[in-house]
């Protein structure tokens, strides 16, 4: 098992969600309002003293999700995929380069081990950061190549999905 970074310990204890449950910051009820911001809620949010001895410093965990790798995944459903690899994939991969990012899986052929799976593309990328990901995924370079994609994929059907690699404390 991975030790847990240096903010999320206090004398060599994780800490436990269940710890900190009343704090509002923390509480699943809070976690979840539509419309909420939890990353801003956690940088501005001092650090929290938990009853066990157990500090944990909301704002070093936004730090720390930052700077810890993004990861992309994409599950498209593309009719020519010939078209989508001459128009999006061969122009899209430079660009993905340039950003520091690394593409960790892609296939035709992904293998649904659970539910029901009708995509024809699967890819999943790693980005250094996510502002990195933001960047590239903002850029004007990268703007007009969103438009190709839509018109080439099944956008009812499609998702692209961003997930960080920090994990709160569980």
């Amino acid at each position: 098992m991975r030790p847990r970074p240096s903010s999320l310990r206090s004398d060599s204890k994780p800490l436990a969600l269940a710890q900190a449950s009343n704090h509002p910051k923390l509480c699943s009820a809070n976690l979840h309002q539509p419309g909420a911001n939890i990353r801003d809620d956690m940088r501005a949010s001092p650090p929290l003293r938990c009853p066990s001895g157990i500090t944990l410093d909301l704002g070093r965990v936004r730090d720390m999700a930052d700077q810890s790798p993004y990861y992309l995944f994409a599950s498209l459903a593309i009719d020519d995929m010939e078209a989508f690899q001459g128009e999006y994939g061969a122009p899209v991969f430079p660009q993905l380069m340039a950003a520091g990012a690394e593409v960790l899986a892609a296939t035709a052929d992904a293998e649904p081990h659970e539910g029901n799976y009708g995509n024809t593309w699967s890819v999943l990328i790693k980005f250094p950061s996510r502002d990195a990901f933001e960047t590239w995924f903002g850029s004007s370079e990268y703007e007009p190549l969103i438009a190709v994609r839509q018109k080439l994929t099944d956008t009812e059907k499609s998702l692209l999905l961003g997930m960080p690699a920090v994990e709160l404390p569980a």
